[in-house]
């Protein structure tokens, strides 16, 4: 009996869906989810997990990550300190993605980027898909696409938990969003609105001062002075996890030491030499930073600059071949 109806029920052991008034039962029907591991459907998928959204008041460099094209070549993005070094105005900045193919959000929001992607054009943005479990790529995606090495994920995960959240592992969709200098700027964990991630794209355009003011993470301003700049916190997090030379991408010495290399290799001696000596004096990449101090002295011209760099180099490995080589090419240069 249901409320004033009376309905005969045939098989007592199958699941009925009962509609009052109706008068009559429809037998419930299971739905069978995919296996694990096969393609999921949007409708079979669980609602996506509340956005995660954190702009950072200072961008954080991207460190070295490596990835596998789709022709199964491992290449590198990014790399503190060199990466802006190098990167010109036309360098465009970048959206990383990380995706994977059992996950339905990911592939909704693949669909909104791939609908969108004019507006990405427009904003000098390059949104690249990175599959987190295998080499396929996403369907009717047109940017480019890759598959995240276990290096790349770690990293990105470490990443998050030391800015972000320190209690849930890095989920799928999940994105990060990079200036065109190879800077950190945001940070998505979850399945993003479109709008929201579009409206993000003037991040990228924005002075220090506001983005700082669009990184208060809810209506007002800073009430007090607004966080200092560390990356020591990073470096630490992955010194912990004994990814030791990606932690040595977030020590002050290195950035510097990375900049002046790449200053000195595009003939920009003046820069070289100001990031030279900045890295000579933060350490501890002491040896490093006089050679290479060294060298930059010398392309300029000035051989006694550079020969006393030099010798304050050996006095770190006093042995080094290429230093005393260049040594003596200085004194030669000075006596002529």
């Amino acid at each position: 009996t249901f409320g004033s109806d009376r309905i005969s029920v045939d098989d007592s052991r199958q699941r009925y869906v009962v509609t009052q008034g109706h008068q009559q039962l429809v037998p419930h029907q299971v739905t069978p989810l995919p296996k694990h591991g096969s393609p999921i459907h949007a409708k079979y998928a669980p609602e996506p997990m509340p956005l995660g959204r954190i702009v950072l008041p200072h961008a954080i460099p991207m460190p070295t990550l490596s990835v596998i094209m789709a022709e199964g070549r491992e290449v590198t993005m990014f790399g503190t300190g060199r990466f802006g070094a190098l990167s010109g105005s036309q360098t465009k900045a970048t959206l990383l993605n990380l995706w994977s193919e059992t996950c339905a959000p990911c592939i909704e929001e693949l669909a909104g980027i791939t609908e969108h992607q004019q507006q990405f054009i427009d904003a000098n943005v390059i949104p690249i898909a990175l599959n987190v479990n295998s080499d396929k790529t996403p369907p009717n995606f047109t940017a480019p696409t890759a598959q995240a090495t276990a290096s790349c994920i770690a990293i990105l995960d470490i990443m998050q938990r030391t800015i972000m959240r320190r209690d849930i592992a890095l989920p799928t969709p999940s994105s990060f969003l990079i200036d065109a200098r190879g800077n950190l700027v945001a940070i998505y964990l979850g399945a993003v609105d479109i709008e929201v991630l579009l409206g993000d794209l003037e991040l990228l355009i924005m002075t220090d001062e506001q983005r700082m003011a669009a990184a208060v993470p809810f209506k007002g301003r800073w009430f007090n002075d607004a966080p200092k700049p560390s990356l020591v916190p990073l470096e630490h997090a992955f010194t912990q996890r004994d990814l030791l030379e990606t932690a040595r991408e977030f020590q002050t010495g290195y950035i510097y030491l990375q900049m002046a290399r790449a200053f000195t290799e595009t003939q920009r001696i003046e820069l070289a030499l100001q990031y030279f000596g900045l890295a000579a004096e933060a350490g501890p990449y002491f040896f490093e930073a006089f050679s290479g101090l060294g060298y930059a002295k010398q392309l300029n011209g000035d051989n006694q600059g550079a020969i006393s760099a030099y010798e304050t180099a050996l006095t770190i490995r006093p042995n080094d071949q290429a230093v005393v080589t260049n040594l003596e090419k200085a004194r030669a240069a000075l006596t002529d």
